[in-house]
């Protein structure tokens, strides 16, 4: 690996490592956004304490990266097609989507709002090939619309919607049929919770960071391996053909993800646990929205999508806050449905203005 660093040529050896520091900064501060909606049902059903379920996430999140099949990591990469054995690396695409990525990202995890760490870098995928179609002169239809980004694009809709109709689907059934139990859990001022309660608590929030390891850390395998394999393609080459993830790249990214667990999860949590409602994530909300959304994370895993975790749980929240007869926080709703819209343009054209921009200044 050193042997083949030296071999390259000093301006692109210095583009090679500060994509892949770029890359593994997108997914730390992933773990800041993402990762941090796993901790909310923990610390507001008084399961764990903030710290203990820090690591409790951290822990099942780099599991589930290690563990991942890398499908949804090469449905990344198809967005964005790697560079051609022997062509010099288009190392301005790379810069430009994984700026857009982080930048975004960092301003409304800074500001507290629950966003899909996913949107923005599908977002700053679709722009970067828009300015490398606008640079070869190739505009068309067919070549804008890359193939499997309707099929993203469509699940990335759908999901949010999904997980805040079987919340509340949840949780309204349960509220039917078993009402003096729900009314327990909903208690904010009971004291202890059952072991039942607290072990179910606890599966369902494992699997909810098990699967956001599975499904957003692959984003960031993905790119790396790209990143990895146009700049040593003797070394990558065969492992992005043939939809192999190696393990070490597993490792780098599922770290990076669970430090970025550790270090940066309060602003999210704390707008999921007391900002979507009149009152603060009751267990009952936490139990139905973790269940959710795990299962929908896992299901999306299984089929390559790239889906967002922190969307279906939000949906989830605001859907278990109804079927709790609780009126939903309408500043708070707004912001996140403004912010969600605005997301996939803003990082369209912001990749594709700084992909141009910087085209054109290293032209």
């Amino acid at each position: 690996m050193i042997a083949a660093l030296l071999e390259l040529g000093s301006s692109d050896r210095s583009w090679l490592i500060l994509g892949v520091l770029l890359c593994l900064l997108f997914e730390l501060i992933n773990g800041f956004h993402d990762s941090a909606n796993t901790i909310a049902p923990l610390v507001y059903s008084r399961v764990l304490t903030p710290f203990t379920a820090v690591i409790w996430s951290s822990l099942w999140n780099l599991v589930g990266a290690i563990a991942s099949s890398g499908a949804v990591a090469f449905g990344i990469v198809a967005l964005l097609p790697p560079t051609t054995a022997g062509q010099t690396p288009d190392w301005w695409a790379v810069a430009a989507l994984l700026l857009v990525a982080i930048a975004w990202n960092w301003l409304t995890w800074w500001r507290g709002i629950p966003l899909s760490s996913s949107q923005t870098l599908i977002g700053a995928l679709i722009g970067v090939h828009w300015g490398q179609l606008w640079s070869e002169q190739s505009w068309t239809w067919q070549a804008l619309t890359v193939p499997p980004l309707p099929a993203t694009l469509e699940a990335l809709l759908l999901s949010p919607l999904l997980g805040f109709a079987l919340a509340y689907g949840l949780l309204s059934l349960v509220r039917s049929r078993l009402p003096t139990s729900l009314d327990q859990l909903e208690s904010l001022a009971e004291p202890t919770l059952t072991w039942p309660t607290r072990s179910s608590l606890l599966l369902a929030t494992a699997g909810m960071s098990f699967s956001h390891g599975t499904n957003d850390g692959q984003k960031g395998m993905g790119l790396l391996l790209l990143i990895l394999a146009t700049a040593l393609p003797d070394r990558f080459a065969t492992a992005l053909e043939q939809h192999h993830l190696p393990l070490g790249i597993k490792v780098t990214v599922a770290l990076s993800l669970a430090i970025g667990t550790l270090i940066g999860w309060q602003r999210i949590t704390h707008t999921l646990g007391e900002a979507m409602g009149d009152r603060p994530l009751t267990t009952a909300q936490s139990l139905s929205s973790a269940a959710v959304t795990t299962a929908t994370i896992l299901t999306a895993s299984r089929w390559g999508l790239p889906i967002s975790t922190t969307q279906v749980l939000t949906a989830g929240i605001a859907g278990s806050t109804l079927a709790t007869q609780t009126a939903l926080n309408r500043q708070t709703i707004r912001r996140l449905l403004w912010t969600w819209l605005i997301t996939l343009p803003i990082a369209i054209g912001s990749a594709l203005l700084l992909y141009s921009l910087g085209r054109a200044i290293w032209a």
